[in-house]
């Protein structure tokens, strides 16, 4: 009966240390070097522009990937301002669209742990 409980405390043990390593390396693998997208949107009379939707796309080189792809969305805040975190680096098309604007794009690159900062105007359509 000692032998028995000894066993299953070894075993215990042995797993515990097992767990508390596995949470020690998924605490590593969040620690991620990913990219961070952050900026204002604006209209032409440097007004911030509230509730408008940004969206990061990744750049395609052709149906496959563009069929693949990880889109990123954020809305702008009541500042105009918007965050986009936890990124792959890479190369990535910037997009906004608001009824009653012109659309804006442009491309970013985003290197391991880079924090990019944009300022996007969007101008009345007439």
């Amino acid at each position: 009966m000692y032998y028995k409980k000894l066993i299953l405390s070894t075993l215990l043990i042995l797993f515990t240390g097992v767990m508390a390593g596995a949470v020690v390396i998924s605490q590593a693998q969040a620690q991620d070097h990913s990219a961070k997208v952050e900026g204002k949107v604006m209209d032409s009379d440097d007004q911030s522009l509230s509730g408008i939707e940004v969206t990061l796309r990744t750049a395609s080189d052709g149906l496959e990937d563009a069929l693949s792809s990880d889109d990123y969305t954020a809305i702008t805040d009541n500042d105009g301002e918007f965050s986009i975190e936890g990124i792959e680096p890479g190369t990535y098309t910037l997009e906004v669209s608001q009824d009653g604007y012109s659309d804006s794009e442009q491309t970013i690159n985003l290197s391991e742990e880079e924090t990019e900062e944009v300022e996007i105007q969007l101008h009345p359509v007439n």
